[in-house]
Order: structure tokens, then sequence, then C-alpha cells
């Protein structure tokens, strides 16, 4: 069993206990809104099954009270839009009352004026319908039989080819200020059903066509349904107009996508979030030991169906991960609430830049640089000068520079010290930080010993007289 058979058939339960009298038990008949669709709750505000209407009725109300009137300006004598308790008529349309037009000469409007929309993020519309059919001859046509005529309803007067000829059935929901949406169910195409059910939910924001719909044209609406025949063989019936409210919590909660999907996804609201709600912690690293960290803005400001995004190359990629402090450049980071739908579509942004100290390296404090000497110089010639001392100077760590203090002379980058081959001398090294000269890492003194050149040859002995005999 459908849900819509269940529906209608809880209805027809519920119109035989009226007709015995127990009103009472209909006004608390909750199941009978349960079982129309797959959604718990949702409240009907406009439910019409024409039994409890007099026969010719052309006017009238729902059970709830809410009134409902009738126009056919092209009715004449023998033409009729009323209410129908379908005996004695070819129709047969469903075996119950309902609303019946019979060669209308034109547009003939059931209209339910200002239905209360209040709190309805969804409204379902639904009616029954049965026809005297398109197919053969003798019977309704359809906007292809009818030739030149525009297929729009407006036109249906107006236009030569479709007055006196095309036969249609619509049904429509009109919030005011020409926002409307309509469904045509007969008419369009001959090869449709002749009878049938019509069941549409729309957003309570946003048409099927993507029409907004204004907050205040959300406040109420009209129910209209048109149709339009032009010969006395020619018959429409409707039955069982329904409107059901759903609120957003009860939309949120249907498992029935014609009701949880029929508002299209969209991007949240972003214009109440400002730049001041995405800021950004940055702690800048310290040479005390300080590593410098990045704080994501607390608490969150990006709503449902949006996410917190950075970006650290001024926009043109973005990442839901937050970027980790680097110590060694400066970064300007940027943060925003991003569409989960529209990945172009951004909230404000904030911008936060880092200025990260460059550090001395420790290793540079526990240096001890020094000269070493290779080799000391030697002379053996008399008379001759001295050679082969050399020495060897060392390197600073990256980020340093050496200084040379050459026989108490004070630190200095230049001049480089050099081996004296005839003379002995002091040589300390120090490492200064390039960035804080107070990181200091100082090496030993050092001291050459140079050689010396003979005066005279120890092998050929000088004898020098007493001046004694």
């Amino acid at each position: 069993m459908t849900l819509k058979y269940t529906y209608q058939k809880l209805k027809s339960m519920s119109s035989l206990f009226l007709k015995i009298g127990c009103i009472l038990f209909l006004l608390n008949f909750s199941f009978l809104k349960i079982g129309y669709s797959q959604c718990v709750g949702g409240s009907i505000i406009f439910d019409e099954d024409f039994e409890l209407e007099a026969d010719a009725a052309t006017s009238g109300s729902d059970v709830s009270g809410i009134p409902w009137t009738l126009a056919c300006p092209g009715c004449v004598a023998g033409d009729f839009f009323e209410v129908d308790n379908n005996s004695g008529n070819a129709m047969g349309c469903n075996g119950t009352q309902g609303l019946r037009g019979n060669d209308t000469n034109g547009p003939a409007t059931f209209t339910v004026s200002n239905v209360d929309l209040t709190g309805c993020a969804v409204i379902s519309f639904s009616f029954d319908y049965c026809s005297s059919g398109y197919t053969g001859s003798g019977n309704l046509e359809c906007v292809e039989e009818c030739s030149g005529c525009t297929g729009v309803p407006a036109d249906v007067v107006s236009n030569g080819s479709c007055n006196n000829c095309w036969d249609f059935l619509y049904g429509e929901l009109d919030f005011g200020g020409g926002t409307t949406s309509t469904q045509v169910l007969l008419g369009d195409d001959c090869t449709v059903p002749p009878s049938g059910s019509s069941s549409s939910s729309i957003c309570g924001t946003m048409l099927p066509n993507g029409t907004a719909i204004d907050a205040t044209m959300l406040e109420s609406v009209n129910i209209n349904i048109v149709m339009a025949m032009w010969a006395t063989a020619e018959n429409m019936v409707i039955d069982n107009v329904v409107l059901i409210c759903y609120s957003a919590a009860e939309v949120a909660a249907c498992t029935d996508p014609t009701v949880a999907d029929a508002c299209p996804a969209m991007c949240p609201d972003f214009t109440s979030i400002t730049e001041a709600d995405l800021s950004i912690s940055v702690v800048d690293n310290t040479c005390a030991g300080g590593i410098g960290s990045i704080e994501a803005p607390s608490p969150n400001p990006c709503p449902a169906e949006s996410v917190l995004v950075y970006s650290i190359d001024t926009g043109t990629s973005w990442s839901a991960t937050i970027p980790t402090y680097d110590a060694t450049i400066q970064q300007t980071i940027m943060a925003a609430c991003q569409c989960d739908l529209d990945m172009t579509m951004f909230s404000a942004m904030s911008s936060e830049m880092t200025n990260p100290v460059v550090c001395c390296d420790p290793s540079i404090s526990a240096a001890t640089p020094a000269a070493t000497i290779d080799s000391e110089s030697i002379c053996d010639a008399i008379g001759g000068t001295p050679a082969g001392g050399l020495i060897t100077l060392p390197t600073c760590p990256v980020g340093s520079t050496i200084e040379y203090d050459i026989d108490g002379s004070g630190y200095s980058a230049t001049p480089v010290p050099v081996y004296d081959q005839m003379n002995n001398i002091m040589i300390q090294i120090r490492c200064v930080c390039d960035i804080d000269a107070s990181m200091i890492g100082e090496g030993p003194l050092v001291m050459t010993n140079a050689g010396e050149c003979p005066s005279c040859n120890p092998a050929s002995p000088v004898v020098i007289s007493s001046g004694n005999n």
C-alpha cells in the first residue's frame, strides 16, 4: 500500500466519522498527517476533500474553516464549475464527491486566499484530478491539437489559436509580487494519463526555477487550481486539495527526498562574520627557546555548510589545516570561512604576519677556534733566513664571523694571520655571531716558535789569544 493510498484511505475514514457526527475525533486524528509522507510532523494547513460540501456548491471551506471560492467567467447556462456528488454524470472520477468543471469556455479557477505560512520552511502542495482524457476524438484537446496555440495558460483567451480549443489543468501557489510556482498537469501532452495526483514541495526561500521568495512574501500564499474546457462533452474534476507546512526542524528530520531536498543547497550567510571574528593568534619564537606558534580563531566563527580555511600565499590556495610556524621566514597567514558547496565563496578574511627571530646557533658560543702550527721555521745556514714555518687557520660555524687577535693588538677580521718565519707571534681566534655580537666562542692563545740562523760554524772554532805567549 503506497503512502498516497494510505493517506486517501485515512481521509475517507475521517469523512465517515464526520458524517456520523464524530467531529471531535477528526480534530484529534493525528495519524492522518503522519501517514502522508516519510516525515515526522508537518502541519496540514489546508485540507479540502469536498465531502462535506453541498452538491452544486460554488464556495465552501476546508476542514479547519479556511474558505475557498470559485470563478468561471466563461460559464453560460448549462455549463458548470461546482461541487459534484458524482451521481448521474459520466465521469466516475474516483467515486467520491469532488469539484467538477464542464464546458467552462475558458479558465475556471478554484482559489484559496491568504493561507498562513508562518514557520514554514517547505510547503507540500497536492491534489487529485481526473478528466475526459485526450486520446481519440470528441474529448479534450492538448496544445498540439490547437495549431498556433502558444501553450501559455495566460494566452488561452487572447490567443485565437488557443481560444475555444486548448483544454488544460494546472495548479499554482501564488506568493504575491509576481512570485508563483505553477505546474501544468493536463494539456501540454496528449499522451498523459487522464487522471492522477499532483504533488510538489516548494522551498520557503526559493522556487524550483531558482526564483527567490522574499521573506515578506512567505507570510501567506494563495492556492489557485485552474481548468479550461470548451465543449459539453469535456469534463475535469479535482479532489483532496492539501497544503502541508514543514518547519526547518521537521525538514531536517525528514527522509522523504521530495521534502528534504526541496530547498537547494546554498552557501551560508557570511555577512555577519567580521575580520575580528577570524583573528589568528601568532606567538613569535624567541632565542631563549620559544619555538613560535599559530593558533586558530577561537571560537570557530564559521557556520554550518562552511569550513575554516587558511592561506599562506595571499589567497592563491586554501587549506583547512592551520599552517605550522616557520622560524626561518616571515609568513602572512590569512583565515576565512569557505562555503562547502561553492569553494569560490568566502567570508571576510583576516590577515596576520609572523615576525620570527633568527637566533644564533648554539654551536657558535661553544666554539673554541685555534690556529694549528703545522711546522715551525728552521735555519741551518750562517747568515741565512728561517723557512718552513706553517700554520692552518680554523673556520667558524655558519652565521658567525671569524676574528683574530695578533700579538694582543685586538680582535679584527683582518689582517688574517700568517706564520712569521723570523719572529714569534701570538694568535688568538674567536667566532662572533652575526646577529648577536654578544654570543662569542673564543679559542686558546697559540704562540709560534720561529727558528734562528747560526752566526758561526761550530765545526771550525776560533781561538782567541789571551795575550801571553
